[in-house]
C-alpha cells in the first residue's frame, strides 16, 4: 500500500513537473519574443531618430538659406528704394528748372 501511495505521490508529482515545464518554457518563449520585439522597437527608434534629426538639419540649413534670401531682397529692395526716391528728387529739380525756364521764356 504504501509502494501505491508513493506511486500515486510520484505520478502527481511527475504531472506537477510537467506543468512546470511547461509554463517555464512558455515563460522563456515569451521573454524570447518580448525581447526580440523590444530590439525591433529600438532599432526602428534608432533610425526614426536619424532620420529626424538628418531631416531637422536640413530643414534647419533650408530655413537658414531663406532667411538669407529673405535678408538679401530685403538690402535689393532698400537699395532700389533708394534709388527710385533719387531719381523723384531729380525729376523733381529737373520738372522745377523747366518750370521755371519755361516761365521765363514767356516773361
Amino acid at each position: 500500500e504504501t509502494i501505491a501511495q508513493l506511486m500515486i505521490q510520484v505520478g502527481a508529482l511527475s504531472n506537477e513537473l510537467e506543468e512546470r515545464k511547461e509554463t517555464m518554457e512558455k515563460q522563456m518563449e515569451d521573454r524570447e519574443r518580448v525581447a526580440a520585439e523590444y530590439t525591433y522597437v529600438a532599432k526602428s527608434y534608432t533610425e526614426i531618430k536619424r532620420k529626424l534629426d538628418s531631416r531637422t538639419q536640413q530643414w534647419q540649413t533650408d530655413l537658414d538659406n531663406a532667411k538669407q534670401q529673405i535678408s538679401s531682397l530685403e538690402q535689393q529692395l532698400s537699395d532700389t528704394t533708394a534709388l527710385l526716391q533719387q531719381a523723384q528728387k531729380e525729376t523733381k529739380q529737373w520738372k522745377d528748372e523747366c518750370t521755371n525756364k519755361a516761365n521765363s521764356l514767356e516773361s
